[in-house]
């Protein structure tokens, strides 16, 4: 099956409770077809308000474990009675094969780590979203099949991990700098060359990328 496109249209609830997070991986969600849309929601609460009275009808619920009111088993089990046709996947950032395989009992349609590089989830979920099931990591290329070259590590100074953080924590440059104890033209300098390095364009992809690439841990007290 043709992964790379969505027959449309397909809307999508996010839930997810980190903001730079939920938006980066809201992207993702997006560019796997014109017609993919994605509404991004904090809470177990929120999610069961728009499933209810949304404006559109959701097709898919794509739900973090770990969230603030209720964890995403709780939030699957009230969806399941009260929505038991609504097709679920579960997103951890934990790869953990019994979460995977109760995921898989309780009817979803996938179970998706986090720290895949955000190409390889933008493919598990287009996968999905074409009706595919996934309940371990995408496998490797097969021995002799082209692969695309690894991308390299990407080395930070203690700096810029530390304004990485703040970036997390949805702070503003000034404010960053101001927590710091360096000049606000310092963090813009810093944010430039984790743009330039994490290959991104803003605040939710830079995030993402670094969670991605174990650069970021958003269960880290600083970082979240």
């Amino acid at each position: 099956m043709n992964a790379s496109v969505v027959k449309p249209p397909v809307h999508v609830l996010l839930v997810e409770d980190h903001p730079l997070f939920r938006e980066g991986l809201a992207q993702l969600v997006r560019s796997c077809g014109d017609g993919v849309h994605c509404v991004g929601v904090a809470t177990a609460a929120e999610a069961l308000v728009h499933l209810a009275h949304g404006t559109v009808p959701f097709d898919w619920l794509l739900t973090d474990l770990k969230l603030p009111d209720r964890d995403g088993w709780h939030l699957l089990a009230e969806v399941r009675r009260r929505w038991p046709a609504l097709p679920c996947v579960l997103i951890s950032g934990d790869d953990d094969v019994r979460a995977a395989e109760r995921a898989e009992q309780w009817g979803c349609r996938a179970f998706l780590p986090k720290h895949l590089e955000p190409a390889r989830l933008r493919g598990a979920l287009a996968g999905v979203l074409n009706g595919e099931r996934l309940f371990a990591a995408p496998a490797a290329p097969a021995a002799g099949a082209r692969a695309s070259p690894a991308a390299p590590a990407i080395e930070l100074t203690a700096r810029q991990r530390e304004v990485l953080q703040r970036l997390a924590r949805g702070l503003t440059s000034k404010a960053i700098a101001e927590e710091l104890g360096i000049g606000e033209r310092t963090v813009k300098d810093h944010l430039t060359v984790l743009y330039g390095r994490l290959d991104a364009g803003t605040r939710a992809e830079a995030v993402a990328r670094a969670v991605a690439l174990g650069l970021l841990d958003l269960a880290d007290p600083v970082a979240g």
